[in-house]
């Protein structure tokens, strides 16, 4: 099976679908969305490790360059306020 890296899976590799999850975008100064992360509905403590993160770069220009999950994975097991803490 060949993974999307742009989409989250839960334990079994299904893709969940983001029209399932709680999300929400952290802006920067240029009102680029730089961080999006999704939890499951019930779950959505930004305390807790139940998010997965993506964080997204630019170019000078502000177009997208790379969109890259904390800690290189997709997985529902990351703490939203500790985002700025993980490698992508």
């Amino acid at each position: 099976m060949k993974a999307n890296l742009y989409l989250p899976y839960d334990v079994n590799w299904n893709v969940v679908e983001t029209s399932q999850l709680a999300s929400n975008i952290d802006y920067d100064v240029n009102n680029n969305p730089i961080y999006v992360w999704y939890s499951f509905p019930q779950f959505t403590d930004d305390a807790l490790p139940t998010w997965a993160i993506q964080k997204i770069t630019y170019d000078v220009g502000n177009n997208p360059l790379t969109v890259r999950w904390a800690s290189w994975n997709w997985f529902f097991n990351k703490v939203w306020d500790d985002r700025a803490t993980y490698t992508y």
